[in-house]
């Protein structure tokens, strides 16, 4: 239990301590102080490169929102509709609230600042794991979403920027934007947590919520369409685009806002990854939710995910890639790149990314599910692949992996059937015979002994005489 008291020294959840992290809960080899020194290096290696870059930081974002105003709204829906075209299906049954605004103030004085319930009065090792896995959770998104610079200069974004602030001023502001993102990637590494918390509460340039909220239907349509429910189960219809309608019944917005579109771009991927981190709660007891959220979500909690995030993050992604189906299949995408005509280019490093992050978002959803009835079983896999040891990556992770693409894979053949039966031609009605005349009919008869086929000239007898009968 030794461990635990470390972890319940710290005022609310922290990766200090935490059972998941190598060197930390008493095991050796410790994994902050490795990402401490990496970054202690890439610092002085950006000041001696970037001093200039550092002076005119304000000037940067001054600069940014000069270009893009007048055309804020245009920005918005191109990051809306790149998002949808990113994710695909996995964002059906979301709508995305996306906007370049000011906000983020307002947003964050919804979030704690701190935690209400203290870590150190929780005794509970079922709490506490449960603390420590959603930390994690928390940590991973947030490195996602500052990891988002290269989704800002994908095809999908950069030729959507060009064609709404013209070339000249597209490749200024995209430019600008990756320098805003080196430079805030350099203070979230050099300025104390306390620093760093209190500039987001007093000057937050963005912020991300989700909303999910339960839609009422009449009770007429309700109750036909569980009539039309228990039908299907009867004749072992496909329920799956009747369940979406009738038994969620949930309506989910994810609403993020930013001062630009790279800020945006960052608050959109914490707030779809954010889907996936409630999804985490779903199992516990109220009570003990509650007392998950109260140290977690919390502002002061965030400088810490701001710095160790994005290595997290890359360190998942980086053995995702080593997973030898993965790697077969970007080894494909890369080289469609490589093959493409000019014009289709662009579309090719497009559907790279997007399977990539549907891929990445697919296991995010797996670890945030994983360990229901003892949240250690998603830590130690978490500890597996941070310690980068192959064979328990082997063992814990890549099984993980394998499913997700499975489920991709699934996903896209089925796609691929509901297009073949939207295209596939509709029968078309022959038109109904018409009836010969007996004078007609004679012409036939004659035809057919000409030509002695008797057995037609019977029929056609047989038909005369009918109609003389009648």
């Amino acid at each position: 239990m030794a461990f635990y008291k470390n972890f319940s020294k710290f005022n609310e959840a922290s990766l200090k301590g935490n059972i998941g992290v190598p060197g930390e809960g008493g095991t050796t080899g410790s994994w902050l102080d490795t990402i401490n020194r990496e970054q202690r290096e890439k610092v002085r290696e950006f000041e001696r490169n970037n001093i200039d870059l550092l002076r005119n930081f304000p000037r940067l974002i001054q600069d940014s929102q000069r270009i893009q105003r007048g055309k804020e709204k245009e920005l918005s829906e191109l990051c809306e509709k790149a998002f949808y075209q990113l994710f695909g299906t996995l964002l059906d049954d979301v709508t995305l609230d996306l906007k370049i605004g000011q906000e983020a103030r307002q947003m964050m004085s919804e979030t704690p600042e701190k935690s209400r319930v203290k870590i150190e009065d929780i005794v509970d090792e079922r709490v506490l794991n449960e603390i420590m896995k959603r930390k994690i959770l928390r940590t991973i998104q947030q490195g996602k979403g500052l990891n988002s610079k290269s989704l800002l200069n994908l095809p999908i974004f950069k030729d959507g920027i060009k064609q709404i602030l013209g070339e000249r001023n597209a490749e200024l502001y995209i430019t600008n934007l990756n320098n805003v993102v080196k430079v805030m990637e350099f203070f979230d590494s050099t300025l104390s947590e306390a620093q760093i918390t209190q500039a987001i509460k007093m000057n937050a340039q963005g912020a991300c919520d989700i909303k999910i909220e339960e839609v009422k239907k009449d009770d007429d349509k309700k109750s036909k369409e569980a009539e039309q429910l228990l039908k299907d189960l009867e004749s072992g219809v496909d329920l799956t685009e009747t369940e979406s309608d009738i038994l969620s019944n949930l309506k989910v917005t994810v609403k993020a806002r930013g001062v630009d579109m790279g800020i945006l771009i960052h608050e959109s991927l914490k707030g779809i990854y954010k889907l996936v981190t409630q999804m985490s709660l779903e199992h516990l007891p109220e009570e003990i939710a509650k007392q998950v959220l109260q140290n977690t979500d919390v502002v002061s909690g965030e400088p810490q995910e701001f710095k160790y995030g994005p290595s997290m993050q890359k360190q998942f992604e980086k053995v995702i890639n080593t997973h030898p189906k993965v790697k077969s299949i970007t080894d494909n995408l890369a080289r469609n790149i490589l093959n493409a005509e000019k014009e289709e280019v662009a579309i090719a490093e497009n559907e790279m990314a997007a399977y990539q992050e549907q891929l990445f978002f697919y296991v995010f959803g797996q670890l945030a599910t994983l360990g229901k009835d003892d949240p250690k079983e998603m830590l130690k896999v978490v500890y597996a692949v941070l310690s980068d040891k192959k064979d328990d990556i082997e063992k814990l992770f890549f099984p993980i992996v394998s499913s997700c693409i499975d489920l991709i894979e699934q996903e896209f053949k089925y796609q691929q059937s509901k297009k073949k039966q939207v295209v596939q031609s509709p029968e078309v009605e022959q038109p109904k015979s018409r009836e010969l005349t007996l004078s007609e009919l004679q012409e036939e008869l004659d035809d057919a002994l000409d030509n002695e086929d008797y057995e037609k000239a019977s029929q056609i007898r047989d038909e005369i005489k009918r109609r003389f009968n009648k």
